[in-house]
C-alpha cells in the first residue's frame, strides 16, 4: 500500500495517516499527573503538514517497584487522565458525515500499557509491536518538535 502512495518517492500529507505512526512511549515522571507536557508534545506536530492525522501510539510503561507511593499515585492518575483525554479525541467524529475532527491534539490515538515495568528500551519495543504501518516516528513523552532555526 505505501508504495502506491509515493509520487517521485516522496509522500503527500494526505497520506500520512495511512502510512505512519507516531510512537511515544512514556514512564512515571516528577511531573505526573500534569498532562501538559504530553498535550505540548503532541501539538508540536502541527508543525509538519498532515503529520497530526497520522495514527498515534503512547505506550505506558509500569510503575517501577522503587518509586514512592505518592509517585506511583501520581503516575497512577495521570494514566487515567491519558485514557480520558484520547477517548474525548477519538470520539470527535462528525455523526452525520463521519468526518473526523481534529480540534484535540489525542485524536486518532491508542492507549497501551505494560503489566509490569519494562524500562525504556523494553517498553519502546512492546509499543513498536503495536505499529501496523509501514514508517513510524518515535518520539519520546518529553520531546516537542520544534521549527527549524
Amino acid at each position: 500500500r505505501w508504495s502506491q502512495v509515493m509520487t517521485n518517492g516522496l509522500l503527500d500529507a494526505r497520506d500520512w495517516p495511512s502510512v505512519m505512526t507516531i510512537v511515544v512511549p512514556s514512564s512515571p515522571v516528577p511531573s505526573n499527573p500534569s498532562l501538559a507536557t504530553l498535550r505540548a508534545v503532541f501539538a508540536s506536530f502541527n508543525i509538519v503538514a498532515g503529520l497530526p492525522r497520522a495514527r498515534k501510539i503512547i505506550h505506558l510503561d509500569g510503575p517501577q517497584a522503587i518509586l514512592s507511593h505518592g509517585r506511583k499515585r501520581d503516575y497512577a492518575e495521570f494514566i487515567r487522565r491519558v485514557h480520558s483525554a484520547v477517548a474525548g479525541a477519538n470520539g470527535s467524529v462528525d455523526r452525520q458525515s463521519g468526518a473526523m475532527h481534529f480540534s484535540s491534539v489525542f485524536v486518532r490515538t491508542a492507549v497501551y500499557e505494560a503489566d509490569t515495568f519494562l524500562f525504556a528500551a523494553h517498553n519502546l519495543a512492546a509499543a513498536v509491536h503495536k505499529v501496523e504501518t509501514p514508517f513510524m516516528l518515535i518520539t519520546q513523552h518529553d520531546f516537542i518538535l520544534a521549527p527549524p532555526l
